[in-house]
């Protein structure tokens, strides 16, 4: 070594390097402060080897070991522990055998890592990752993800080739927060487009230690407990997409991979924010489809419905409101939300209207009696409400918002509750999941009351094989549903509690 102490300059020399290395017993946590990335808690490492070969090249024989190491990597939020390896070292080799390390408490997470690397000139390298339910990140600002995954690192040392799959058993995607919606213009008058700034800040992929890798057949599959939320939005993702380099280009730079395939939406809701105002729509289909591009710009089609009670579905009359689907596309980047009903005839203004009032004769800009905004205050209110808790004990949380008499500007804040009924869904397994809402009248008290069993609407959907899915379902009574204790009347019909029992195939091109 030639050595300078000012200014300080160390340089290695091509010559022949001999001697002993040998560690009896190293706290991790006394070297914590050397390792970038990662603050190590507990474990011990132990090392024998013989050294030889040049200072430029050095070649070890012998063993290291490590045991019962723990750590925290604030990177990803995560507390490993448990970690034991033996690593055996040849002069032509580097053998990794009895590597693990685990994870999270309850369920434990676990990884396994084996396999050998060639040093020889044209060596290869041969290793197997296997992980269950393994915690790979704990970001409250970004996202919880727990993995099963079975990759191989296969092929000459220089650029060996991953392959394998990666299934992301439950996790949360975390958006940030988009923005209110504001009206930019009108495309006819069946359509509404607001463009808007629900589009989060653009993504810019960071470099990659995947430029010594190829990258070959790696499938990321969604698991039964995916979901995508934000403030506004709620939405389970499932399907699988692929891992490929990404296309050469004066922007990509060496390394960088990209992502194609679609994931589809299973269920879930979306919050439009209008004014004061929150609107849920409830998740029809919907995809977002990655094309192979290196930005996270995915296209998204997405459907969502809006209504409550009392809604039909048909054009306006008798002052009842129709449904209203919303329909999200372009792209991430720059999302486009379309409006649209039944009624084609419909105007923008009307559109609104329904969305804001509820009343088919307000127009938007007319003014609200009190009932009106008591009602819709209330509605924004419980919306906000039930999307704080969705995501905890449930992963769907909705509230529907109920109707108000446009005749009657006395009814009271206690009546517009009650008449608005809760619901909560909750994934059982990876088939299996449960629905269930009942009125929020059994809660309330007063003359508006019900039993609660009167109110509750249970709908329990199985999947089958190949996009076919089997539901079956009570829904209450006319009276139940809408917090009521009215006879029927000319021109009405009162239901009884129904059952039913659903199956359905989609087919997707």
């Amino acid at each position: 070594m030639q050595l300078s102490l000012s200014p300080f300059k160390a340089t290695m020399l091509d010559a022949p390097l001999t001697g002993q290395l040998s560690i009896d017993s190293l706290y991790l946590p006394d070297i914590s402060s050397l390792v970038p990335g990662a603050r190590f808690t507990d474990g011990v490492l132990r090392t024998r080897l013989t050294l030889s070969g040049t200072a430029r090249q050095p070649r070890a024989v012998g063993n290291a070991s490590l045991n019962g190491g723990a750590a925290h990597i604030a990177a990803l939020g995560i507390e490993v522990h448990d970690a034991n390896a033996r690593i055996d070292l040849a002069s032509d080799r580097i053998t990794v055998s009895n590597a693990t390390v685990r994870a999270g408490r309850d369920p434990e997470g676990r990884a396994d890592l084996s396999g050998t690397v060639e040093l020889a000139e044209r060596g290869q390298v041969t290793l197997h990752l296997r992980t269950s339910g393994m915690p790979v990140m704990r970001r409250p600002e970004t996202a919880d993800l727990d993995v099963t995954s079975d990759l191989r690192l296969v092929g000459p040392r220089e650029r060996p080739t991953l392959s394998g799959q990666v299934t992301v058993d439950q996790g949360v995607l975390r958006l940030p927060d988009m923005g209110r919606a504001g009206i930019v213009g009108v495309d006819d008058s069946a359509y509404v487009r607001l463009v808007d700034s629900l589009a989060p800040a653009r993504l810019e992929r960071a470099s990659t230690a995947l430029d010594r890798f190829a990258i070959g057949d790696v499938q990321v599959r969604m698991g039964p407990s995916v979901w995508l939320r934000s403030a506004e939005a709620s939405v389970q993702l499932g399907g699988s997409i692929g891992l490929e380099p990404a296309a050469p280009g004066p922007d990509v730079a060496e390394g960088q991979v990209a992502l194609r395939g679609r994931l589809v939406t299973q269920r879930g809701n979306y919050r439009l924010n209008i004014g004061a105002f929150t609107r849920s729509f409830e998740l029809e289909e919907g995809s977002i489809q990655f094309t192979g591009e290196p930005e996270l710009n995915p296209r998204l089609d997405i459907n969502a419905l809006y209504s409550r009670e009392g809604s039909d579905g048909l054009p306006a009359s008798g002052g009842r409101a129709p449904k209203v689907r919303a329909h999200l596309g372009g792209t991430m980047e720059r999302p486009v939300l379309t409006l649209s009903s039944a009624d084609s005839k419909l105007t923008q203004a009307e559109l609104m209207s329904y969305l804001v009032t509820g009343q088919a004769n307000s127009a938007l800009g007319n003014a609200l009696d009190e009932s009106v905004v008591t009602s819709e205050l209330i509605a924004s209110a419980t919306g906000a409400l039930a999307q704080r808790f969705a995501g905890g004990m449930f992963d769907v949380v909705n509230v529907t918002a109920g109707t108000t008499d446009a005749n009657d500007n006395r009814s009271s804040a206690a009546d517009m509750f009650a008449s608005s009924r809760l619901g909560v869904g909750k994934q059982l397994s990876s088939r299996l999941f449960l629905r269930v809402d009942a009125g929020l009248c059994a809660l309330t008290g007063g003359t508006t009351s019900a039993d609660i069993g009167q109110t509750l609407g249970v709908a329990l959907d199985y999947r089958f094989h190949r996009g076919v899915r089997g539901s079956v379902s009570s829904a209450p009574s006319t009276n139940g549903s809408t917090c009521a204790n009215q006879a029927a009347g000319r021109g009405t019909a009162l239901t009884p509690r129904q059952w039913g029992l659903d199956f359905s195939r989609l087919w997707r091109f």
